[in-house]
């Protein structure tokens, strides 16, 4: 299992904190907005990041997370986008 840890608030271009942007509360809103998919699942952790900003995943949800963030262009932006794939090169 993987723990996300996405209660962190996104960085400006100068590296500062943007306020109330969190990245948890980003990934529930491109959860939400997802037509295809397992709704309960993807409900249920949309509910917890938007909460907490942690959940904990197996290894086909956290590439069916990373492919969501990475093919979503409509709802990310680069800043976003950018931030989240990097996070989530670190995760072991």
């Amino acid at each position: 299992m993987k723990k996300l840890d996405l209660n962190k608030n996104l960085v400006d271009l100068d590296g500062n904190e943007i306020e109330n942007s969190k990245l948890g509360k980003l990934v529930a809103g491109l959860l939400m907005s997802q037509k295809t998919g397992d709704s309960v699942k993807f409900f249920d952790w949309a509910v917890t990041l938007h909460k907490t900003g942690i959940i904990e995943v197996d290894e086909a949800d956290f590439s069916t997370l990373k492919t969501m963030v990475k093919d979503n262009s409509e709802y990310l932006t680069m800043i976003s986008k950018a931030q989240l794939l990097k996070y989530f090169d670190t995760v072991k």
